[in-house]
Order: structure tokens, then sequence, then C-alpha cells
């Protein structure tokens, strides 16, 4: 299966790191079911949803019936406004099911690594200053292993890595 990726996640893969700083809005949370639970529950956020679904074959069941596609089409007046319901719809199909949508994503994790993981927004030096106000002085610099999964990749907004718990490794002097 061809992953199609950022211009943002293929320099963090290949520089092997990434970027964040605490001070935007970050709590130190590494919990994959807790970032999951305020992505979907709190933001309404459907991009991790969509791309574990586009990307890797699992939740297919995350998905708008051809009923309401039809009469989504039907009721836009463009393109534009068609991508907006569309949008609509699957953060309320997220919102409505996310117990369950969670559950079938930490399974799939379990069945993939078989060990405790950690989830890990990252993003470039550049987005990380630009995007979050990142400056010299709170900004971590955090490797990102050979066996990093991404289950979203938002460009330079951020990519959400999982890997390995004991694999994590912030960078001192970079």
């Amino acid at each position: 299966m061809l992953i199609k990726k950022s211009s943002a996640l293929e320099r963090m893969l290949s520089e092997e790191r990434g970027y964040r700083t605490e001070s935007y809005s970050g709590s130190g949370i590494r919990d994959v079911e807790e970032i999951l639970r305020y992505e979907i529950g709190e933001l309404g956020n459907t991009d991790i949803l969509a791309y574990i679904r586009d990307n890797y074959g699992c939740l297919q069941d995350f998905n708008i019936s051809e009923d309401i596609m039809e009469s989504l089409k039907r009721e836009a007046l463009n393109e534009e406004e068609l991508q907006l319901l569309i949008f609509e719809e699957e953060q309320n199909l997220a919102i409505e099911n996310q117990d369950y949508f969670i559950e079938k994503v930490i399974d799939f994790l379990k069945d993939k690594f078989k060990e405790e993981v950690v989830g890990l927004w990252l993003t470039s030096f550049n987005g990380v200053v630009e995007k979050y106000g990142g400056k010299i002085d709170d900004i971590d610099c955090y490797e990102i292993p050979q066996e990093a999964f991404v289950i979203s990749d938002l460009g330079e907004d951020g990519v959400l890595f999982v890997f390995p718990k004991r694999l994590l490794k912030r960078i001192e002097h970079f």
C-alpha cells in the first residue's frame, strides 16, 4: 500500500527528528488513547480516523453511506460546499461513535506493536516556530525511531507518530 506523505513528514523522516513546544497547547500527554479522546471528542477532528482508514485499510466503517452521500450531493450548491458537508458528516460520525473508533484504533496499534506505545505530535523546526509560536528555549526536539508509525499527517501543522514507549527520546542539543 502506497502512503502519501507530506513534504514536512518526508523531511522529518529523512532527518529522523521532529519538533514541538509544550507552551502552545502541550500537556505532556503521550498516551495514545488520551490523545485520540481529545482530538476526536473534544476538538471534533477526523484526520486521524480518515488517515488510518485511507492508508492502512482499517476503520473501513468510518465512512458515509451511499444514501447520505447522494443526499449531500443534492444539497450542495458546489464542490466546496459538498466538501464542507462531507467534513461535517464525518465529524458527526466520529463524535457519535468515538468510543467504538478509538477502541478500533487502539486494537489496531496493539496488534501492530505488541508493546506499550506513545503518541507524539511533531512538526518541522520552522513549523513549530511559525505555527505554534515556539521560541528556542521552549522547543523540544525528539528522535523519530525507525519503528515510528504515522496515524495523521497534516504537513507543517503536525504529524502524529506512534512508536514503542521504550524508544521515546528527547534530543538535548539540536
